[in-house]
């Protein structure tokens, strides 16, 4: 116990700290007069398990483990703004590029969430994010998380998990198997399977179906 004491402590303290660092770095531009013309973004690449599920650390699929922050500070921005959009790291790049005014590239991945910044309210045309870790892989659209985890020579069944994200957002009760939830669970592992190939057949990736 004091061992697992000990890492949720080195977790907490480790999100204090940086955003103490945060906060020195906005206030370090505000006192150099350089806020009006400078993009800020903080991200981190995901989130961390310190118990939830009866699990600790990543490579599983629950919205503490997947999940990581992503706040935008840009010139011309309202400041303070919260979003209620599904989004993707890749999206950064073809932000930072509009916000800077330059030329999109054509194959990159993501799209831009300046749209988001004018207006919290917009809808994107793509509304889901995928999430993949060496045990399996995840879609969260709005209202519902699906994870899939292929078979593999220790699993040799694949298994899935559907959540409705807005009567349960702890991820309490799966919903996979119920046959209320059949045509949800098609949709959702469809949609997982799409979104699968079309990253592998992007362009510099070599692409390989999965069923």
């Amino acid at each position: 116990r004091e061992a697992l004491q000990g890492l949720r402590r080195g977790y907490y303290g480790a999100v204090t700290f940086m955003d103490q660092q945060v906060g020195r770095i906005l206030g370090a531009l505000d006192q150099l007069g350089l806020r009006s013309n400078t993009i800020v973004v903080f991200a981190s690449d995901h989130g961390y398990l310190l118990g939830e599920h009866h699990m600790w650390k990543k490579n599983l699929l629950w919205e503490e483990a997947i999940r990581g922050p992503l706040m935008i500070s840009a010139p011309g921005f309202p400041a303070g703004t919260a979003v209620d959009h599904v989004v993707e790291l890749v999206d950064i790049y073809p932000t930072l590029v509009e916000l800077a005014g330059l030329p999109q590239e054509p194959l990159a991945q993501g799209q831009s969430l300046v749209p988001l910044l004018r207006v919290p309210e917009a809808r994107l045309e793509r509304a889901d994010a995928l999430i993949q870790t060496s045990r399996g892989f995840g879609l969260r659209v709005p209202g519902w998380a699906y994870m899939w985890y292929p078979p593999s020579a220790k699993r040799p069944e694949a298994s899935a998990m559907v959540y409705d994200m807005r009567k349960d957002p702890n991820q309490y009760t799966n919903l996979a198997g119920r046959e209320a939830y059949q045509k949800v669970e098609q949709d959702l592992h469809a949609r997982l399977i799409q979104r699968i190939e079309d990253a592998r057949s992007a362009p510099g990736r070599r692409a390989r179906r999965v069923k």
